[in-house]
Parts: structure tokens; sequence; C-alpha cells
């Protein structure tokens, strides 16, 4: 089961390479921002608008942290979990999900929100002054963001190592062998008869 252990803490999980799942740790926020459906042109030395352009609406969202730990973030952004450097390039390709608790006032479990495959587009370091605290942002895009609520609030991570040379049909019972201590699966509300959200192969 995927869940911080302390409050709000997101963990980050691979869904383009190996790792296991990862707490953020000193996270300060998630927040998403939109680019408008259309722009507004104008020129100098006329009034009102010229004319509107429109364009697609494209939703990012930007998770920002204090200084924590060295490469660990960063691996696992990349989905390299034992490097020891990592180049702009290695971010390109890898895949992502963030998932973190969704809490009331009064500290209640509520349910989680879930950013399932997501990209790294941009990173950035800002250092205010030399005695400053170091705040790092990254912004990050992909499928639509879930809020897991009720009987759906947890979202729980399996994995299987299919190995070369087994049959092409592979089967996980939850409640049962390497799966004997997971909860039981709850059903879709919105699909009957479905439990999976999310199926995610690499190679």
């Amino acid at each position: 089961m995927i869940h911080s252990e302390r409050g709000y803490a997101p963990r980050i999980y691979p869904e383009g390479g190996s790792g296991d799942n990862f707490q953020i740790n000193r996270a300060q926020s998630i927040a998403p921002t939109a680019t408008p459906s259309y722009i507004v042109i104008k020129e100098l030395g006329r009034d009102g608008k010229v004319k509107s352009i429109r364009q697609s609406v494209e939703v990012t969202n930007r998770l920002t942290q204090y200084e924590e730990g060295e490469l660990d973030l960063y691996r696992a952004l990349a989905n390299k979990p034992t490097a020891d450097k990592l180049d702009l390039t290695d971010f390109a390709p890898s895949l992502f999900g963030i998932t973190a608790f969704l809490k009331d006032d009064k500290g209640n479990f509520k349910g989680s929100i879930w950013y399932p495959g997501q990209r790294l587009t941009a990173l950035s370091i800002e250092i205010g002054d030399p005695k400053a605290m170091v705040t790092r942002s990254f912004d990050f895009s992909g499928d639509d963001v879930q809020v897991l609520q009720t009987n759906n609030g947890y979202l729980i991570e399996l994995k299987k190592i299919v190995e070369s040379g087994e049959t092409p049909t592979t089967e996980i019972t939850i409640g049962a062998g390497d799966y004997a201590n997971y909860p039981e699966p709850v059903e879709d509300p919105n699909n009957t008869g479905k439990y999976i959200l999310r199926v995610v192969r690499t190679r």
C-alpha cells in the first residue's frame, strides 16, 4: 500500500522503469496550473484587442520541495534508482506517478490524490540568499488527476516480475502467495465488476 509516514508527505513510484516507491520528504505543495484556452492579441497604439487565438488547454502540476537528500528524488523522477549521476536527457523517457493522502482540518483521512502517468517537463532550484533554504521546483504533466475516496481511498501498488520464457498468461491473486498481506481489492464505483485502475508493463 502506498501511503505517507507523516501527514501529507507524497510518494512517487516508477511507471517507466525499475525501483520502489519513494517518499518525498519536505514537500511543500503540489499545485496545478493551466494555460488559457485562448490568447488575446493587443498592440501598442490601438485600443482593445486585435483578435483572439484559440489554443489547446494544457494542465501541469508543480511540486515544490525544500532541499532534501542528494540524488534520491532525481533518481526517482528519472526511473534510475541506482544512478550515480544523471543528465537532463535521462528524464525525457521516464514515466512516474505521485500519490498523497488527503486529510480534513482535524487531520482525519479523507482519501488520496493520484497523479498517474506523469512526465517531468521542467525543474528549477531557487536560492534566495546564502543563508536561505534551497527550494526545488518540479513541473510535471500527464494523465488526469484522480481523487480516491471512501472504500477506494487508498492506492494499492502490486508488482510482478515475469521472467523470460514464462507462459504468456500471468496471474496475480491478491490475498495469496506474495500478495497475501495486501488489502482486499474494492470494486471501482464507476465501473461495475472492475477493480484495476491501471496496468503498466516495463521491459
